[in-house]
């Protein structure tokens, strides 16, 4: 894990809150409210990797029935911890069991997230990890 890429990049998703999803072809963009009640600014992280929603002992990722329930039952939950590791990043939400995990493994391409609002830009790639 690499505390200092934490902090430095996914930091700002801390103590957020998941405002809604959407679904595309090849992605899926999770919107992510900014927090500031003054500024009509949000986050949008688009993941084009396999995602994963683990609630307890149900486990289900995308294209698996009953994943787009799963993962908009996380709308209006805060996030309140961020996992990093070479193979996932895992959303953890403040007082619920739900783990919404991003897989860092893509066959095609090494981008697997992307985070943007107005000026900010995230990528979270795998070389960027070692």
């Amino acid at each position: 894990m690499t505390e200092q890429f934490i902090s430095n990049d996914l930091k700002v998703f801390l103590n957020k809150r998941l405002k809604g999803v959407v679904f595309g072809h090849a992605y899926v963009e999770l919107i992510i409210d900014d927090g500031d009640e003054y500024e009509d600014y949000d986050y949008v992280l688009t993941v084009r990797s396999q995602l994963t929603v683990a609630n307890g002992e149900r486990v289900l990722s995308s294209g698996v029935s009953g994943f787009r329930d799963s993962l908009c039952e996380l709308v209006g939950k805060t996030i309140s911890n961020i996992e990093l590791s070479d193979t996932q990043c895992i959303f953890c939400f403040r007082n619920e069991s739900a783990r919404l995990i991003v897989s860092l493994s893509m066959p095609d391409s090494d981008l697997a997230v992307l985070a943007h609002c107005e000026d900010l830009e995230i990528y979270l790639m795998n070389d960027a990890l070692d």
